[in-house]
Order: structure tokens, then sequence, then C-alpha cells
């Protein structure tokens, strides 16, 4: 097995380990399955491929690329000889990794989560139709929250439409109320969220022009 001293530091190891940084990070952190190498990215890359899979160095010196199992890296890694830490902790030691599986997750729940928070409390109203227009226009094909729509603005949002019709009221006055933020309605993409939903409800065009807007608050 090759000495970590042969390797260390080098644009052969350095290439390896980036392509599995982006496996992993691509895959829950999961020290499984291979990684495409591309064999022009580094002279003696086939070399230390052909030292990790303890394969047929020649085979890897004609070839343009081959594929490497993560299994048999964080092994070599983590042997004495190659400096004894596994391939997560090799990683790590250079850089966070991202588990960017579950970040994208935790942000669809969160998209989710605010959706059936919009849901539950526009609900209880008796005239629903328009109130599921506004929803279906703010969703993807698949049912999930629209990637141009805010969680905080949809929330801001559905506060506000809970709160209306007032009479008397002015936005500051209204953010107030249902946010407990004078400047909830001030900027952001709450107040457009708020008037699509009013055009629908009032079936109306939305108004592009300040009279128009300030007639449908």
């Amino acid at each position: 097995m090759s000495g970590n001293s042969e390797w260390r530091g080098s644009v052969e190891l350095g290439a390896l380990l980036d392509a599995a940084r982006k496996k992993l990070e691509s895959n829950w952190l999961r020290v499984g399955g291979n990684i495409t190498v591309d064999l022009s990215d580094a002279p003696e890359l086939w070399r230390l491929c052909s030292a990790i899979s303890r394969s047929n160095s020649s085979l890897h010196s004609r070839a343009r690329s081959t594929r490497l199992d993560l299994e048999r890296f964080d092994a070599w890694l983590s042997h004495p000889l190659n400096g004894g830490l596994g391939l997560i902790d090799t990683l790590t030691s250079q850089a966070p990794l991202q588990d960017k599986k579950r970040i994208a997750a935790d942000k669809a729940q969160v998209r989710a989560d605010a959706l059936d928070r919009a849901r539950d409390v526009l609900g209880g109203g008796t005239d629903r139709e328009w109130i599921e227009h506004w929803i279906a226009s703010l969703l993807n094909q698949d049912g999930t929250l629209g990637g141009r729509v805010a969680v905080d603005a949809l929330e801001v949002a559905t506060k506000v439409l809970a709160m209306l019709p007032v009479d008397g009221m002015s936005l500051t006055e209204l953010a107030e109320l249902a946010c407990g933020d004078t400047k909830a309605l001030s900027a952001g993409g709450a107040p457009k969220l708020v008037l699509d939903a009013l055009s629908l409800r009032e079936n109306v065009p939305r108004p592009v022009d300040p009279v128009g807007i300030r007639a449908l608050w």
C-alpha cells in the first residue's frame, strides 16, 4: 500500500478529495457508491487510483477515466500509512462538509409548513374560492410553494389577509395589528402577495398604479 508521504499535498490526492467532497455533499454525506475520475486532471492520477483500487495499473495508464469506490478510498485513507483518517474526517479537516441534501430537505419542509399555516389561518372563512385561487397561484406544478414566494412574506401576507376587511386604518396600523411590526407592509414581497389576493377576492385586475393600489387596499 502506498504511503501517504508520497501523495500528501499532491494534485492527484487533491483531485480525488475534491471529487469525493462533491459526491458526499450530494449524497447525505454517505460514504458509498463510486466517483468518476477524469484521469487527465493530474499526471499520476491513474497510479493513485490504481493503488487505492488495487487494480491493474496498466489499464489505468491507458484509460481516460475510471471509477473509484468511495468505501475503498475511505479504507485507504484510514490506513496508518495514509494518514489514519477516514474520508469524512480528512475532508472535514480541510473544510466543513455541507449536507446539501439535508439542507434542501429542511428548506423544503420550512416552505411546506408555511403553506400549511397559510391554509390553516385563512381556512375559517366562508368564502373559500378566492383563497384557493390565491394559494394555487403560489404553487409549483408539483404542489409545492414556488421559489419566488418568500416564506416570511407569505406569513406576513397571511396574517394581514386574516384581519381584512378593516375600515379607517392605515397600512402601518394594519401591519402593527396583524404582525406587531409597523413596517411589515412597507417593503418586500408581502404587499404584492396581499394585493394579488385582494384582486382575486374582489375579482378585479391587479392594479399597478398608486391610485388603483390605494383603492384596492
